[in-house]
């Protein structure tokens, strides 16, 4: 398992297989609440509970049933929960097990749980891929890949960018400044990808044209990234959307 480290509030897995992500989500919450001195130790009876499921302190945030996405609302109400002491442990944990399915407006709402989170609350973040979350949601988290990623849907940061009117597009490539270098180069990777197949699917040649040209412009922009500021990245791709609407 990752090592745990108790001074970190805030995992997210990203890629690998719905059990691979399950079974070290499960381990990381586990070490949350254990009361041996190797956490997870699996023999104390905080683990004990943790591997049945029935630790008051490790909480769950599942999809509604007959939702797509996972809402604004829930996340008010996790939030609500948070600032309540843990029962048992000295920590209280909260799995996100589709994290990728949180809409803009409750990872918009989450942001601040991960900005300012209470005190003895740490979140597990599960993600098939990373497409579909906020750069800042990104920064704000310790990521850990497992192998392979699978495909997420359109990000809230792609959308700006292909649909966005002009502000909008400059406060998505102005998200980029708050993001280190391993979540700008992430990001955008995948809107080069999602860029892509926008022009792919585009049903006028000039539209295409536009989209690709762009998507090029990205791909460059991300091999240079290492060698520059997130605040250049930033710099760049915002004079270069403005550009592209002219």
């Amino acid at each position: 398992m990752t090592a745990y480290n108790p001074n970190t509030h805030a995992w997210l897995l990203q890629g690998g297989t719905a059990a691979e992500r399950e079974k070290l989500s499960s381990e990381i919450a586990a070490a949350a609440v254990c009361r041996g001195s190797e956490p997870p130790c699996g023999v104390c009876p905080a683990c004990v509970k943790a591997a049945k499921g029935l630790h008051p302190d490790i909480i769950r945030l599942e999809r509604e049933e007959d939702k797509a996405s996972i809402l604004v609302r829930q996340i008010r109400a996790l939030s609500e929960d948070a600032a309540i002491a843990p029962n048992e442990a000295d920590r209280k944990v909260y799995i996100i097990p589709e994290a990728d399915k949180l809409n803009p407006q409750a990872q918009n709402a989450f942001l601040k749980l991960l900005e300012e989170p209470p005190k003895g609350v740490c979140f597990v973040l599960c993600a098939a891929g990373i497409g579909s979350l906020l750069p800042t949601v990104l920064s704000r988290c310790t990521r850990v890949r497992l192998r392979g990623e699978e495909a997420t849907e359109p990000s809230p940061l792609l959308d700006a960018v292909v649909r966005g009117s002009e502000p909008d597009k400059i406060m998505a490539a102005l998200s980029f400044e708050k993001l280190d270098k391993a979540s700008v180069s992430d990001a955008l990777t995948a809107l080069w990808r999602g860029l892509a197949d926008e022009a792919r699917r585009a049903p006028d040649p000039a539209g295409r044209e536009k989209l690709a040209d762009l998507a090029d412009f990205v791909a460059d922009l991300r091999e240079k990234a290492a060698f520059l500021s997130a605040g250049s990245v930033s710099g760049l791709l915002a004079a270069r959307l403005i550009q592209s609407d002219k």
